[in-house]
């Protein structure tokens, strides 16, 4: 101090004083070997600086697997619940929470009392520190809800709902009664305003929702319309202050309705995407965790698998600007296999018999094609499709219908509607139909 002081000592000049804002400058001149003199860094109220921060979603994960340290993605005091909680998706889901720290869990659901794979999740947790509640609730119904609703009041309070309520009644717009309207609407539409009024305090919502609702599907205008408005409930619970988030989801392979319903193939094919069971669960973390999780976009959020363009020929979303380029990536292998071509002719019964010859085939030729088209679309092997069994046994659904009624009109170029398909007791049936109408042709 007293050389500092008589001036025989002085500090490096010259000093270059830089805000934190501009750290890196700072940085670089001293890296450059350019620099003369020292580079001081201030610290000031008004300086601004980009914070970088690990991965929510990966923070959240290192933590659910070390319990101990006393964080983790749910809340061991709250309670959460699972709108849909008895389907596929909402049972994977009761197991899954409480691994994440919830102790809490109820499952919300028309089959509460009667499924069986429901008392098996119940009495999976019993005699363990965790709650496991399945109550009959038809979320779409106010009054069930409301009863349901105060059935947890002995729980701690809800703080976290995903809605995955689904009752689809798939047919054409112009098929469609107003009862199939209401069962789907209901549960998707008035079931998310049932939540939302029941459960006002949340950390978060998240629904899970359809990607036909973005690329459209023949046959399911009720249900990608209630997709639709699910991104406005976002919104609105969004202008609200509250969380919320919506996951469009393609078909899932492994848990939920498609899976249990033996339709993953067929809607492989027809929607062209797809998502396995574990991704679908990655996705509910990362919308609880909200947009610090980088997976959502003011709380929407759309993923998928593409199917390789062998599998399946060109879609209608294919065409939508934002979404070809994706459909392009589908196909470039297809292309150079030189397969395309095959993957546009259309069903292999087309290619193998004409439509002259089937049009006038014997009754033998023309159960076998009807045989082979269903084994095709249901994905059962072709020796259990016989012409006298139950048309209900190979569960052909409003879509399955419509996709056969097509192939029908392709082929045999009769008209036959969907009501007409369903209401035959088996294929013989079907046959007959077709034979009818080629007749009076």
């Amino acid at each position: 101090m007293r050389m500092l002081a008589e001036g025989a000592i002085s500090p490096i000049r010259p000093v270059t004083i830089l805000p934190a804002s501009k750290l890196t400058e700072g940085l670089r001149r001293l890296q450059g070997g350019k620099n003369i003199g020292k580079v001081v860094i201030t610290f000031d109220k008004e300086d601004a600086v980009l914070m970088e921060s690990p991965s929510a979603l990966r923070t959240a994960a290192a933590s659910s697997s070390n319990r101990h340290s006393g964080t983790s993605l749910l809340r061991p005091d709250a309670t959460y619940v699972i709108a849909g909680g008895t389907g596929g998706i909402g049972r994977a889901l009761v197991p899954w929470m409480i691994e994440k720290g919830a102790k809490f869990v109820v499952m919300l659901g028309r089959s509460a009392l009667t499924n069986p794979k429901v008392k098996a999740i119940l009495k999976q947790f019993e005699d363990t520190d965790v709650v496991v509640r399945a109550i009959p609730c038809d979320v779409g119904s106010t009054e069930e809800m409301a009863r349901a609703a105060e059935v947890l009041k002995d729980l701690p309070e809800v703080r976290g709902v995903v809605h995955s309520a689904i009752a689809l009644r798939d047919s054409f717009f112009s098929n469609l009664s107003f009862q199939d309207w209401q069962a789907t609407a209901s549960s998707r539409i008035q079931g998310a305003w049932n939540l939302n009024n029941s459960f006002p305090d949340l950390d978060f919502f998240v629904s899970l929702s359809g990607m036909t609702g973005i690329t459209g599907n023949a046959g399911q205008s009720v249900y990608t319309g209630s997709s639709t408005f699910l991104e406005a409930f976002v919104d609105h619970r969004h202008q609200k202050g509250l969380p919320a988030t919506v996951i469009h989801l393609p078909p899932v392979s492994g848990i939920g309705l498609v899976a249990e319903t033996n339709l993953i193939q067929r809607l492989r094919s027809t929607i062209g995407a797809v998502l396995r069971g574990t991704e679908v669960l990655t996705l509910v973390e990362a919308a609880i965790l909200g947009e610090s999780a980088g997976l959502a976009t003011d709380g929407k959020h759309l993923s998928w698998s593409l199917v390789p363009g062998t599998e399946v020929a060109q879609l209608p979303w294919e065409h939508f600007k934002h979404l070809s380029a994706m459909g392009r990536r589908r196909h470039a292998k297809s292309l150079l296999n030189g397969a395309l071509s095959e993957s546009l002719e259309g069903d292999s019964n087309d290619k193998t018999i004409g439509k002259q010859d089937l049009k006038s085939a014997g009754p033998e030729v023309l159960m076998s094609a009807l045989s082979d088209k269903v084994s095709a679309m249901t994905a059962i092997e072709r020796s259990e499709i016989t012409p006298d069994r139950s048309l209900q046994d190979y569960g052909l659904d409003s879509l399955i219908s419509l996709e056969l009624r097509n192939w029908i009109r392709r082929n045999f170029e009769v008209d036959m509607s969907v009501k007409d398909i369903n209401s035959s007791a088996d294929l013989r049936v079907v046959a007959g139909r077709i034979k009818e109408r080629i007749k009076k042709d």
